[in-house]
């Protein structure tokens, strides 16, 4: 993963199979999905208005640092204050 020899064994404790990616493999289908990935999240963004002024570069980097934060039903992502200050409670 890393280009280094990997510093562990493993010991089956009974039969099995074992699959295996050789390094190009796994490389390659890490990069497919980081691609589909920033491809989702930047149709995403082209769809929202006050974006539509951006630049496609800017909204690809804006796509490559996007998180998903899951809220439970109630949750408050956004909350109003008496002084009209925002913030932001995750």
């Amino acid at each position: 993963m890393y280009n280094a020899p990997r510093a562990a064994t493993i010991i089956a404790k009974e039969k099995c199979v074992l699959f295996a990616l050789d390094r190009e493999t796994f490389t390659n289908i890490v990069k497919e999905s980081a691609i589909q990935k920033r491809e989702k999240y930047e149709n995403f963004l082209k769809n929202i208005e006050i974006l539509s002024t951006v630049e496609p570069y800017e909204i690809s980097k804006i796509a490559e640092a996007l998180k998903p934060i899951k809220f439970k039903a109630g949750d408050y992502i956004v909350k109003e204050v008496r002084n009209k200050d925002f913030f932001f409670k995750f």
